[in-house]
């Protein structure tokens, strides 16, 4: 399936925080007379992309956006492509990509609900005349896999009582139109740097297994499980990512560093403890052969 791009910026600094590969996509689900993108609006024109072409791309760059560049997918609306959308933000996942969608939220359904499960940032509109920008919210911080994806709500709607929903409903900041460029940024940072700070306090889970964070445990039908530090991380990793092959280098490179100078069997080693341990519950980490492993695969 190919993804309608409208067009690129390399090197983007304005949409999500570092430097960022910028894909504006063709066709939306509105017709705002001051859109800021007017030419993709229409859902014919553009250029049909393979998303191996964007990921290609993304790979290509990935050198220039350090530990927080990554890929924001704009519009247009992307949630207007969600369903296309889905295997490639999640390859770009599996290759430690940092993705943010740009959305007006005014598309709800379960691909939309399953891209943003796969996100690492939103930046979403309130006012949308189908559906309420703050019910969108509310969806996303009631369900489990989508409630910690940080999620800054940009509107023109300025009343405090208005930004007081908002933040009450759950958003990690609140932005009026017209604003700066650089204030967004700084604001995008701030959250991600909260959201890096406060993820101790984290609960994981899938399935029986359940990993405090807080408490640095690891529970399975509510019996703790003991596991060594790198077992640990291994499991949090691979949870934390639910649905997602990690390849075997993304693997190595968050758990032992890229330093470290040991055979790629000692990831397989770990895993085969880390399942013996985690008894039945262990046969939901899958092995992807020639690729790397996963928990949350059907």
């Amino acid at each position: 399936m190919t993804i309608n791009v409208h067009s690129y910026e390399s090197m983007g600094t304005f949409d999500g925080p570092g430097l960022r590969l910028v894909v504006f996509l063709q066709g939306c689900n509105f017709r705002c007379l001051y859109c800021a993108n007017p030419d993709t609006i229409a859902g014919k024109g553009g250029t049909p992309t393979p998303p191996e072409e964007i990921v290609r791309m993304a790979m290509s760059q990935r050198p220039f956006f350090g530990k927080r560049g990554g890929v924001t997918f704009s519009g247009g609306e992307p949630t207007f492509q969600a369903k296309a959308l889905v295997p490639l933000v999640r390859e770009l996942k599996e290759k430690g990509i940092h993705v943010c969608i740009d959305s007006n939220g005014g598309i709800w359904n379960e691909e939309v609900e399953e891209l943003f499960k796969l996100t690492d940032l939103v930046l979403l509109d309130i006012m949308l005349p189908d559906i309420d920008g703050l019910e969108i919210l509310k969806r996303m911080k009631s369900d489990f896999e989508l409630c910690n994806i940080p999620v800054i709500m940009v509107t023109a709607k300025s009343s405090e009582i208005d930004k007081v929903k908002g933040l009450d409903q759950g958003a990690d900041d609140y932005m009026t139109k017209p604003f700066g460029v650089m204030e967004l940024i700084s604001r995008v940072k701030a959250i991600l740097r909260r959201s890096r700070n406060t993820s101790d306090e984290k609960i994981f889970k899938a399935g029986d297994i359940i990993i405090n964070e807080e408490r640095h445990a690891v529970y399975v039908n509510d019996e703790p499980v003991e596991l060594t530090f790198k077992e640990y991380n291994l499991l949090k990793l691979l949870i934390s990512n639910y649905g997602i092959v990690m390849s075997r280098e993304v693997i190595m490179d968050r758990i032992w560093g890229t330093s470290f100078e040991g055979e790629s069997r000692t990831l397989d080693m770990h895993i085969k403890t880390l399942r013996k341990k985690l008894g039945e519950s262990g046969s939901m980490i899958k092995t992807v052969r020639n690729v790397g492993y996963a928990i949350g695969l059907d």
